[in-house]
């Protein structure tokens, strides 16, 4: 989201982009004195369109000193913890879950997260090709 603003606006990208440092300090120094963090709470961030956006908010929350476990606890268990819904955010015996496998490990690098092999909603394995194709505005009839 921020690539095109920034595009449309060269007037501002200077102002811009110096907040942006500036927020990451801060971020970074809220890491350091032990914040926790949470991924995917729509949370305004620079850069960051909520949903669509927790890709690159991985990325972020890794860029600014998060380590890779760090930054998938910040898209699951913490947010259950945060929440209080304990029955969910690992998995573990008896907890809720939906799930998504990737082909890598994310405790090594964040950007896994984006390695999807299969994704279970309710434990049953989603038609990833159909709903693709659906979001892609391709009709949910292929796949």
């Amino acid at each position: 989201g921020a690539r095109p603003y920034l595009g449309k606006q060269p007037a501002q990208r200077e102002r811009l982009q110096a907040c942006a440092r500036s927020k990451q300090a801060i971020d970074r120094g809220l890491h350091a004195q032990g914040a926790t963090y949470l991924a995917g709470t729509a949370t305004p961030s620079y850069g960051v369109i909520p949903g669509g956006g927790l890709h690159g908010e991985l990325r972020l929350l890794q860029s600014i000193g998060l380590t890779p476990r760090e930054v998938l606890a910040a898209a699951t268990s913490n947010i259950a913890d945060a929440l209080r819904m304990p029955d969910r955010g690992q998995i573990e015996a008896g907890r809720r879950a939906d799930l998504v496998l990737l082909a890598s490990d994310p405790r090594l690098d964040s950007a896994a997260a984006e390695d999807i092999s299969l994704v279970m909603i309710e434990g049953r394995t989603v038609n990833r090709g159909r709903l693709l194709a659906g979001a892609s505005g391709r009709g949910a009839e292929r796949g």
